[in-house]
């Protein structure tokens, strides 16, 4: 019961996550058609009239939001997930943005390359990238959020602390911590079985 709640609660986060960027979508759409319009003549007539770089726009456009689809959606449905986890624990809320930062980073955490000398981290960030990123948001927002149960993990500062931003960051600080040291370990574990498949098949 309760892990069909939790598979319920997921979907449903995901489904969200994808309603709020369908303006982002869009936009990146219209410039990916803006770019591409199949119109004879339309072509030759944009690169006559704006020069040579008349893409550029519609590029920029498509990069910031279809090309880094897999970043916007770990936030979004991250946010969603808790946001529908204070709705059934209103006295364990769990500030949304703060709690989708880490999920954010373990995302971000995993797209790093293998290679430190590499830098490629865009090449997952995009629709490539989609299902990795769902699913490390959706499993390391869960593990934040189960974290932060449990009481001795929460900093609470006192209640009259005029700024609530501040407690409410301390309340996550440790279980966004042993969330991301949980991600750290998991990124060195393929790292590792990578390098090993590696060694046998060149041995």
């Amino acid at each position: 019961m309760l892990f069909s709640l939790q598979t319920n609660k997921i979907m449903q986060a995901i489904r969200n996550g994808f309603v709020v960027t369908m303006p982002l979508l869009l936009a990146g759409s219209l410039g990916l058609l803006f770019v591409n319009f199949p119109l004879p003549g339309y072509q030759n007539f944009m690169l006559e009239f704006f020069g040579p770089e008349w893409k550029t726009v519609g590029i920029w456009l498509f990069n910031s939001t279809v090309g880094v689809l897999s970043l916007i959606l770990s936030f979004s449905v991250s946010y969603n997930l808790i946001e529908l986890h204070n709705e059934t624990h209103p006295l364990r809320q769990v500030n949304s943005i703060l709690g989708s930062m880490v999920a954010f980073t373990t995302v971000l955490l995993l797209m790093q390359p293998f290679d430190s000398t590499k830098n490629d981290i865009w090449q997952w960030s995009g629709v490539s990238g989609l299902f990795v990123s769902l699913l490390t948001a959706c499993i390391s927002t869960s593990i934040m959020l189960a974290l932060s149960r449990i009481r001795r993990l929460r900093l609470r500062l006192s209640a009259e602390e005029a700024d609530q931003i501040i407690p409410q960051a301390f309340e996550i600080l440790i279980p966004s911590l042993l969330t991301l040291t949980i991600f750290v370990i998991i990124k060195l574990a393929i790292a590792e079985t990578i390098a090993t498949a590696d060694a046998d098949l060149y041995t």
